[in-house]
């Protein structure tokens, strides 16, 4: 195995392979969770590691963007946004509604179109939650998790821009905000019906979730490397942080598992992705994020989540056993995945361009991401952002 460099703390374009590698975890969490394996597969984590990559991820490129031009084009931003979420997301409503419609027969109200496409399904289910037992049932239910995002993104460029990208005050303000979220869900734990389903899907009891991702970003700019390697590094609290995690996971307390767990498993999710990608400490794991099979994966997972639980619906409907149902979902889970990113994601990557991204649009096939070489270089021909000299080794 090739071994695998740190990346600048510092914020740059360029793309990061363990970071592919970190939402093929996530995606396969949440898939196994649907498919029959709650009880012993977290896939609600799996969500907030998504978020987290996203808030980190993104506040890293909106703070290369101000370095290189001197401001943040917050059109541009949106658009950007906009040509890569929403093509794949009309692709799959269409295709799932010819199904619903007229192969089963079924009736979709206008609501469920406009609450998936305008990104407002989170508040939409819990609004169905209300009237259906607290169970928030919904056609395109997935998308609740994208509603979470697209909320966020409406204010998080914007108030980095007014506080100032470079500036520390941002970092200070955004920090102190993380905490607001927790209150508001021990607030509404005694205030509304369903709590716990409001705290798992409203925006403003989740979006601590991708805050933090961002703040790690800030932190990484603006603190200096030694001094958060000390309070971050030791590796020590790496394994301390994965098993903090698999305690929040096993404690099953209702009040603890849907107000505090969220706060917690994400202070635990700073130190782990920290080290990952920031420090040469526990190299073999940011090798094994790196594989090309799981760089892949995690490169289709947005498509993997849009197609899953309609392939779970077809596999439960014509499957009458558990093996069945489970090669059934996952083989067209894959398929549809697969033509979704190559004939959908992928021809919008030069329309992007246009807008200021830096993803590069190049034809990936499975089998050559399967065979490419592991040596920090992505897929696409794209520089790995890895500058090592600037990374301290952790003694401790």
């Amino acid at each position: 195995m090739a071994t695998v460099q740190p990346i600048s703390p510092k914020a740059s374009f360029g793309y990061i392979p363990c970071f592919d590698g970190a939402r093929c975890l996530a995606i396969l969490m949440v898939f196994l969770s649907h498919l029959e394996f709650t009880p012993y597969i977290p896939g609600g984590f799996g969500v907030t590691v998504f978020f987290f990559i996203s808030g980190l991820l993104i506040t890293r490129l909106l703070l290369a963007e101000f370095k290189k031009r001197g401001d943040i084009k917050l059109p541009e931003f949106y658009l950007r946004r906009f040509f890569r979420l929403m093509p794949a997301m009309i692709f799959m409503i269409i295709a799932t509604s010819v199904v619903y419609i007229a192969v089963w027969g079924r009736t979709i109200p206008f609501s469920e179109y406009a609450s998936a496409l305008l990104y407002y399904k989170n508040y939409f289910r819990y609004a169905a939650a209300l009237g259906n037992g607290g169970y928030p049932t919904s056609v395109w239910g997935i998308t609740w998790s994208l509603s979470i995002e697209e909320h966020f993104y409406l204010l998080f460029p914007a108030a980095l821009i007014l506080m100032g990208p470079l500036s520390k005050r941002a970092m200070y303000v955004f920090s102190a905000l993380v905490v607001l979220p927790l209150i508001l869900r021990v607030m509404y734990w005694d205030l509304i019906p369903y709590p716990a389903v409001y705290n798992y899907l409203a925006t403003d009891a989740r979006m601590d979730s991708i805050l933090i991702g961002c703040c790690l970003a800030l932190y990484a700019e603006h603190i200096p490397f030694e001094k958060l390697n000390k309070y971050l590094g030791a590796p020590w609290m790496f394994w301390a942080s994965v098993a903090g995690i698999a305690a929040t996971l096993l404690y099953r307390e209702p009040f603890f598992q849907e107000c505090v767990r969220y706060s917690v498993e994400q202070l635990f999710l700073v130190v782990i992705f920290f080290q990952i990608i920031y420090t040469p400490n526990h190299r073999w794991i940011a090798g094994i994020l790196e594989w090309n099979a799981m760089r892949f994966i995690g490169r289709i997972s947005y498509s993997i989540y849009l197609w899953h639980m309609f392939c779970l619906e077809v596999a439960h409907r014509y499957c009458t056993t558990l093996p069945g149902t489970i090669v059934v979902a996952t083989s067209m889970t894959a398929v549809l995945a697969c033509l979704s990113y190559f004939l959908i994601e992928m021809p919008f990557v030069n329309l992007r361009k246009r807008f200021g991204s830096h993803a590069d649009k190049v034809e990936i096939t499975p089998t050559q991401v399967l065979h490419a070489s592991a040596d920090g270089t992505d897929p696409t021909g794209e520089a790995n952002p890895r500058t090592p000299q600037s990374v301290m080794v952790n003694k401790g």
